[in-house]
């Protein structure tokens, strides 16, 4: 997240995307959904410091991006 907060900054971008990644065979999905927001909660003190906002993506995981 440092190195990408960095690289916005260059071109005055204040806004970040990113996307949740794949779905982990033989992990349930509130694991996987908690894991997501302990990582994500991880990254906004240093979103806040840099005026920075991340966006998360939502993939269609039943059309466009199976599992």
């Amino acid at each position: 997240m440092r190195r990408s907060i960095e690289a916005a900054k260059k071109p005055e971008c204040r806004r970040l995307i990113t996307q949740t990644g794949d779905e982990r065979p033989g992990v349930p999905r509130e694991v996987q959904r908690q894991h997501m927001i302990d990582g994500l909660g991880k990254c906004v003190p240093l979103l806040e410091e840099a005026g920075v906002t991340l966006i998360v993506e939502p993939l269609n995981v039943a059309i466009d991006h199976p599992g």
